[in-house]
């Protein structure tokens, strides 16, 4: 059973790879107004939402519990000097983007870099679709709750579990890597370099989860890495 569940889970991964890029295609083509950003928003929510349910049903029909993927309290129960580096680590991460959120120069640069030609494909789409109105930022703060729980629900939960018990010898930390490169993997429409980067973050939000035996810190740093992109422009009046 364990093994059919990780096969479904791969095949999730390779179709959020060939739809991902084919929504990056249209991203760059599409003239975004603030109904189009609004509405590309709830389509992401809504997708994500129903695979959760997906996984979710696949946990209750194996009798796989909440705790067992991750909804428990948090421990230190692991080696501590891995533990101290891996929440410094993410202490630092959550400042930075914390400092992005409120900070009137990065509002400025990200302001006076709208538009800018020599930008990648990937960065002119993800500046498409940038939340403006207030609207925008409340579809982008739920998309972002959205994609925190799910996303480290399904790679950090789910998938860290089906691993444990298909390869029982294999070492938590092959898991983390081999689930932090299918996460990373799976943002492969954002290029080589996005894929690097998301494969370090989920090998980062693995570790958390590992030193700390629990998806409460991970989810909640996914969470605010997404949200701080919200505060990267100032509100825009809807006339």
């Amino acid at each position: 059973m364990y093994l059919a569940f990780l096969l479904t889970i791969v095949a999730y991964f390779v179709m959020v790879v060939i739809t991902g890029k084919m929504r990056f295609k249209k991203l760059v083509d599409v003239s975004y107004t603030e109904y189009t950003r609004v509405k590309f928003r709830v389509k992401n929510i809504i997708s994500k939402w129903v695979a959760l349910v997906v996984v979710l049903a696949m946990c209750w029909f194996a009798s796989i519990s909440l705790a067992d993927i991750g909804f428990r309290a948090i421990s230190f129960d692991y080696n501590i000097w891995l533990t101290i580096i891996v929440l410094v680590l993410c202490g630092a991460v959550f400042l930075l983007f914390l400092y992005q959120a409120i900070s009137p120069s990065h509002k400025k640069s990200e302001a006076d870099n709208l538009g800018n030609p020599n930008k990648s494909n990937y960065s002119k789409a993800m500046e498409a679709i940038k939340p403006r109105t207030r609207k925008e930022k409340i579809a982008a703060t739920g998309s972002a709750i959205t994609a925190g729980i799910f996303e480290e629900i399904l790679t950090r939960g789910f998938l860290f579990y089906l691993l444990q018990m298909q390869f029982p010898n294999l070492p938590i930390v092959a898991i983390v890597l081999i689930t932090s490169v299918i996460f990373g993997v799976a943002h492969f429409y954002q290029g080589i370099q996005g894929i690097i980067m998301t494969t370090v973050a989920g090998l980062l939000l693995g570790f958390l989860f590992m030193v700390t035996g629990s998806l409460v810190l991970p989810i909640f740093l996914h969470f605010f890495v997404n949200f701080s992109s919200v505060f990267d422009l100032k509100e825009e009046k809807v006339v």
